[in-house]
């Protein structure tokens, strides 16, 4: 819903926008509409004061008619009402000055009432260019800075040639808006591109680090609850029949359980971290592998976990990466693979650093490709400019390979 406050209000306690970006349209035809009753009053008294002095100065301007000088006044009105419309109806408008000034300098325009009024075309004309000029398209500038100069240029010969210089003072003006106009048009289009190019990038990286949370998220659960899936059927299996290894399940389910609320939390917990809060909590690296094995083979998939190299210095992401695709790859046994053996290799060379998890389960029947996992593994591995492998194996069972370069491309 298009929310009606001003701009003002809508951003309690930050800094107050500039005065033209607090005011609404309405205000700006209510301050068009004020400086027209302006124009027209200056103007009017004017035309009073030549009408009582019909040829100032003796340069010889006949004596106007009642006729005549109403004309006049109804030139200047349909000016101030050009000017009036100028923002709501351009088009409007600009046929109104149009034909004030048709009509002032056709009939009066050899009257020194028309000098005034003149006076009052050229301010309302160049308003009106420039506000069309400002906020239309470039044919529709066109068309207004036209037919106001054409209008401008051809009939003056036809009034005094006090109105002629006035209509030369028109051309100029007009000139000068049209071209202002469009300077200040191709400003706002380009802080409007501008915006939207900020608008989208905002979102791709909101995006991004949502897709970056939910895989943290996934694989976090998915573990937890695989191996807990496991332990609890187990658990059910072997209550009748030895209730201590019931007991071992449900504490391999507690602790599990304890891992990966710990887990969650440091992961919310770095979300909710600012740069004014401190350190954030580390994230699993490849450390932490051991502990990661130790609990599959709880679930009843024994993991012999080899790593080559040196693993102390990795970068962070990649140490993170590493260690979320070896346990995505292990989950991924417990739940398809069954009671088998994994081996999980890291190994570390100086340009890319390679990860293997095979298991010795039934083969591919058991892996459906259905899901996140795999795609997840993917997602990590080319987020760090990687590659991945996955399918059945040489002489049974399933491997997942990945290898995350450290220095150019992954070979």
């Amino acid at each position: 819903m298009h929310d009606e406050r001003p701009p003002h209000r809508l951003a309690l306690g930050g800094p107050r926008p500039p005065l033209g970006k607090r005011l609404r349209p309405w205000h700006w035809v209510a301050i068009d509409g004020a400086v027209a009753v302006v124009l027209g009053a200056i103007v009017l008294r004017a035309m009073a004061h030549l009408y009582g002095a019909y040829n100032p100065h003796h340069l010889g301007f006949p004596r106007p008619s009642p006729l005549m000088s109403a004309l006049a006044v109804l030139a200047v009105v349909t000016a101030c009402a050009g000017l009036v419309l100028r923002r709501p109806r351009p088009s409007a408008g600009a046929a109104a000055l149009w034909c004030g000034w048709t009509l002032l300098v056709t009939v009066a325009g050899r009257y020194a009432l028309a000098v005034p009024a003149g006076t009052a075309m050229v301010v309302a004309a160049t308003l009106l260019v420039y506000q069309i000029s400002a906020t239309r398209p470039l044919r529709w500038a066109a068309a207004a800075f036209g037919l106001t100069l054409g209008s401008a240029l051809l009939t003056a010969p036809l009034g005094s040639s006090d109105l002629q210089q006035g209509a030369v003072v028109c051309a100029f003006a007009v000139s000068v808006a049209a071209v202002t106009g469009r300077l200040v048009h191709r400003n706002r289009t380009y802080a409007a591109e501008l915006r939207r190019h900020q608008a989208a990038l905002l979102h791709g990286e909101l995006t991004q680090q949502r897709l970056r949370v939910a895989r943290e998220v996934h694989d976090v659960i998915a573990h937890s609850m695989s191996v807990v899936g496991v332990q609890s059927g187990y658990g059910r299996f072997v209550i009748d029949k030895d209730p201590a290894l019931a007991a071992e399940a449900l504490d391999n389910i507690r602790q599990v359980s304890h891992d990966s609320l710990r887990e969650l939390r440091g992961l919310l917990a770095v979300l909710r971290t600012t740069a004014d809060d401190g350190v954030a909590p580390p994230a699993p690296g490849l450390a932490d592998l051991g502990p990661l094995a130790d609990r599959i083979g709880r679930a009843g998939v024994r993991v012999d976990l080899t790593v080559t190299g040196d693993t102390g210095d990795l970068p962070p992401g990649v140490a993170l990466a590493a260690y979320r695709i070896v346990q995505e790859a292990l989950t991924n046994v417990v739940r398809h693979a069954g009671s088998a053996t994994a081996n999980a290799a890291v190994t570390r060379t100086a340009e890319v650093l390679t990860i293997a998890v095979r298991d010795d389960g039934p083969g591919p029947s058991g892996h459906t490709g259905e899901g996140h996992g795999l795609a997840g593994i993917a997602e990590r591995a080319a987020l760090h400019g990687g590659r991945v492998e996955a399918g059945p194996a040489e002489g049974g069972g399933f491997l997942v390979r990945a290898v995350l370069p450290l220095t150019g491309d992954a070979r």
